[in-house]
């Protein structure tokens, strides 16, 4: 049992850790992420395996762990899906992803492997750089929040602050609409959320 935890493990440090990293130098980009993806796949596999042989065997320990690492795994991956695909539609494969400071080790990319501040920056660069897919998106986004825990008006004023920075107007309409349509909606995540555009905006103007 704990054979397959361990590989698993290790499958994650490799592909998020080491590899996510780079070497000499590089900077990985959404290219990278997507080609290390079977990483990811063989841990929740071995993940599985072990949830599986603790069925069979009724080995006596729990399994909450476990299936916390498998649904981070699966999160992950629907990122790096989700990302790639609005990447490859704006020729953008090659453009570094965004990281995160590791005090004296540097930097890494932000994944969901990291704490809840980076995982919510996560599910904001999601909701920013893919808007051709808005639902799914938004989905995606939605699942982070809620399996982590995050403060959603955090999340969703970041988000909306950069797009009102780019004068994206149709991406600040949307991402409205689609809290409107969630469960996480209240009247006062709604105002939070226009609220900080407006003022992104009413400085813009001024400037």
């Amino acid at each position: 049992m704990k054979d397959f935890v361990r590989a698993a493990m290790t499958c994650i440090k490799s592909a998020c850790i080491q590899f996510f990293i780079g070497f000499s130098g590089h900077k990985t980009t959404l290219s990278d992420l997507y080609s290390r993806k079977h990483y990811l796949e063989t841990a929740r596999n071995h993940f599985r395996t072990a949830i599986d042989a603790k069925v069979k065997r009724n080995a006596n320990f729990s399994t909450t762990e476990l299936e916390g690492h498998m649904r981070t795994i699966s999160l992950q991956m629907r990122v790096i899906d989700q990302l790639h695909k609005a990447a490859a539609t704006n020729n953008t494969l090659n453009k570094p992803v965004p990281v995160t400071s590791m005090g004296d080790s540097g930097v890494q990319p932000s994944t969901l492997f990291g704490n809840g501040a980076v995982r919510g920056e996560v599910a904001a660069h999601l909701l920013i750089s893919c808007q051709e897919s808005p639902e799914a998106v938004f989905q995606i986004a939605s699942d982070i929040i809620s399996a982590y825990r995050l403060p959603s008006s955090k999340v969703f004023t970041e988000v909306s602050k950069q797009l009102a920075m780019k004068e994206n107007y149709v991406g600040i309409r949307v991402l409205v609409q689609s809290i409107q349509k969630s469960h996480l909606m209240s009247p006062e995540l709604n105002d939070e959320v226009c609220m900080a555009a407006i003022k992104v905006l009413a400085t813009q103007t001024k400037e």
